[in-house]
């Protein structure tokens, strides 16, 4: 028969100063400590263990993330009601982190509505309120399936008060220490999470616990969908819908205000977004062409000076031939008239119809006299752009939230980069609109390593850092651990640039090196990889693009190819 442990236990919470709970009636004892067992996990990771708890009914699960990163995500397992005769295991899936606070939030793999604790609002905790914390105790050498029963410790807040340096403040506990413990709830007399216990120990008298404002903050942010359509070229003008699906973690006061703005390279646009049946809608024109589009810009020059601004559409004649401004790259005045097309074609003749050229400055249309000039110099229309920024901005009254963007092409115009890539084609990257972030990888169907599985990972889902051989690494802790590893020869720096004839990371000595690995790796790979932009400070990585090619070396030419980009100014 499994057993519950009640300790009563003196406590000291180092935190803001706040009112008391206004007067309402608590619920039972009982049926608090009947709840918090109920939702409180014991969390598994290889030889590791602590403990979590429940959210949300559809299954998110606060976690230490410790604990989700010590071996890989794959080897993460969520106990329920452990050392009970209703156990259950669950696996789980990371879906968010934060490594200062050493938060995870996961997703347990059930349809199942599991038991849930809300969180207090973090302010109302005052001096002599009681808690209550759970956890599960790890014994030292852990048995497969063998788990101990939850331990409850109970006490009263001693004392309150404003920490100097956040997040330094803490609720500290006297009596049984235990590393399982950590993650843990702590809940007021109303059920409420007031904290979260932590692994950080003080002295040996004690542990502690995060208060709830952090994990509150941590998972203020809402889950984000955006559906963005597919532009054909032929519709570019048109309005289209555009549909973002926001999920908040915890409850709210009212809807979030959301917002679309697009930028397709001629200024962004914004748009409120519409609260429809659960999903916010707009209709928008994803590549608004703006007055001017289109249009060739001019300079006239004369010997005293110049002007330059936009023209009109307009046409002359060169002798019998007709010509248009946006088609012509200079025009030379004088008794000899010379005019340079676009295509780099001279011609020479009587100029008819080009005694002034009308341009747009600011908000006016200026006529300029052509006579006097000595020459018109036209930058010809600017192409139209094949792709736009689509960002998705949620506020909650006056705060932002959450934000979500991403780089949208016209059909027939999307990047052929990773197709490219995995037959070897290195092309250098055009520039972005906006910073972009994401870890992208492909590979053939037979390949060892991905499987025929691609991955597509944003900027929040992945890392970068400078590894021992004065490289990048880049890596994911997710259901499975990807991690990408590039690196100069021993003893050289890494430079902007194609690498040819990489070597496996750690094993390359004069070669270049480079890894990539999903769970697991290989060592004999070879391959190339190319570094279009990387920029260092202080030690850090600020932003990096790199793509890369690699086969396995033994095996069949079963090839995978990838692209990372961090913070990036290019696509």
């Amino acid at each position: 028969m499994s057993r519950c442990a009640v300790w009563l236990i003196p406590i000291m919470l180092v935190r803001s100063a706040s009112m008391a709970h206004a007067e309402e009636e608590p619920p039972a004892k009982a049926d608090i400590v009947k709840k918090l067992k109920a939702a409180t996990v014991l969390v598994e990771a290889a030889q590791m263990r602590g403990s979590g708890f429940c959210i949300q009914e559809s299954g998110l699960i606060v976690i230490p993330l410790h604990l989700a990163e010590a071996f890989g995500a794959e080897k993460l397992t969520l106990v329920l009601n452990a050392g009970e005769p209703g156990q259950k295991l669950l696996k789980a899936v990371v879906i968010r982190r934060d490594t200062v606070l050493n938060f995870a939030l996961v997703k347990a793999e059930t349809e199942e509505k599991l038991p849930f604790l809300q969180l207090d609002a973090g302010d109302k905790l005052a001096v002599a309120d009681e808690v209550i914390s759970s956890g599960y105790a790890s014994p030292i050498i852990p048995r497969p399936r063998e788990y101990s029963a939850i331990t409850l410790i109970a006490g009263k807040v001693e004392s309150l008060s404003t920490p100097k340096d956040p997040p330094s403040d803490r609720i500290r506990f006297g009596g049984a220490t235990d590393l399982g413990y950590s993650g843990g709830p702590v809940v007021n007399r109303f059920g409420k999470v007031v904290g979260t216990t932590t692994r950080e120990f003080t002295d040996t008298k004690g542990k502690a616990a995060l208060p709830v404002h952090y994990l509150r903050k941590f998972l203020d942010e809402p889950e984000l969908a955006l559906t963005a359509p597919r532009t054909d070229p032929k519709d570019r003008a048109k309005p289209v819908e555009f549909v973002a699906v926001v999920t908040a973690l915890l409850p709210l006061d009212k809807p979030y205000e959301v917002e679309l703005r697009l930028d397709a390279g001629n200024g962004e646009k914004r748009h409120p977004m519409k609260l429809e049946k659960g999903r916010y809608i707009v209709q928008a024109v994803a590549f608004p062409a703006g007055p001017l589009a289109g249009r060739p810009r001019v300079e006239l020059r004369s010997p005293d000076g110049s002007i330059a601004g936009t023209a009109q559409n307009a046409t002359f004649s060169l002798g019998e031939r007709k010509i248009a401004i946006g088609s012509v790259r200079s025009v030379r005045f004088g008794v000899k008239p010379r005019v340079v097309l676009a295509d780099g074609q001279v011609l020479e003749g009587p100029l008819v119809g080009l005694d002034s050229v009308s341009i747009v400055l600011g908000d006016q249309t200026v006529s300029l006299e052509t006579k006097g000039a000595t020459e018109l110099v036209v930058t010809p229309p600017v192409e139209p752009r094949k792709s736009y920024l689509c960002t998705v901005v949620v506020m909650s009254g006056n705060r932002e939230v959450g934000r979500r963007s991403e780089l949208r092409y016209l059909v027939g115009a999307e990047p052929t980069v990773l197709n490219d890539l995995l037959i070897g084609k290195f092309v250098e990257p055009a520039k972005a609109i906006a910073a972009t972030s994401y870890f992208r990888v492909g590979g053939a169907t037979a390949d060892p390593i991905l499987r025929g599985k691609p991955v597509r990972l944003e900027g929040k889902e992945f890392k970068v850092d400078i590894n021992d051989m004065a490289g990048v690494t880049a890596i994911a802790n997710g259901q499975i651990q990807y991690k990408l590893e590039v690196g100069a020869p021993v003893g050289q720096t890494l430079k902007l640039g194609r690498h040819p004839h990489s070597k496996a990371f750690g094993r390359n000595e004069k070669a270049p090196g480079l890894n990539f690995s999903a769970g697991t790796g290989h060592q004999d790979i070879e391959g190339t990889f190319a570094v279009w932009e990387l920029e260092i400070v202080r030690g850090e990585i600020v932003r990096c693009a790199i793509d890369f090619h690699l086969v396995n070396g033994r095996g069949p030419p079963a090839p995978v190819a990838g692209s990372l980009r961090y913070n990036s100014t290019l696509e």
